[in-house]
């Protein structure tokens, strides 16, 4: 039996809520244990045998939407509003890596000044810009090959 992510969702929304209902009252009383047992019981039973068939890490995600009513922000939506893939947000427009790029040709220029003219950390430059990386060692293989040539 082929299982899709709507029944996920469904699954981990109702062990999520049981744990949210289940607690300990005054006089020492477990309230909604069986329920979140049960509930336990659904997930594991639909999460046996998962060969790559849904994603869970999304299902989860879309249920703590559900749940919080919060919207996660690495959640990507179809057309419809179907939750279809975690992506992370980009953290760079594109216009700011076109301008990272082009100060980034300036042997001048640092990898933290550009950074700080981009408005961003020096991390995020090194994760959307590949050029950055390994920018140093370039920068001196190529001083070290001109020394090697002049007299």
């Amino acid at each position: 039996m082929e299982k899709t992510l709507p029944e996920a969702i469904a699954v981990c929304i109702r062990l999520s809520r049981a744990q949210d209902a289940y607690g300990v009252t005054a006089d020492n009383k477990e309230v909604g244990l069986e329920e979140l047992i049960a509930a336990g019981d659904a997930f594991r039973a639909f999460t046996d045998g998962l060969r790559g068939e849904v994603d869970m890490d999304l299902a989860q995600a879309a249920a703590m939407e559900v749940t919080t009513g919060r919207k996660h922000p690495y959640i990507q939506q179809d057309e419809e509003g179907n939750p279809v893939a975690l992506v992370p947000p980009r953290r760079m427009t594109d216009e700011q890596v076109a301008l990272a790029r082009e100060l980034l040709a300036d042997p001048k220029q640092t990898i933290s000044g550009v950074a700080k003219a981009l408005g961003v950390t020096r991390a995020v430059l090194y994760s959307e810009v590949r050029e950055a990386n390994g920018r140093y060692a370039r920068l001196r293989a190529t001083a070290q090959q001109g020394d090697a040539v002049a007299p």
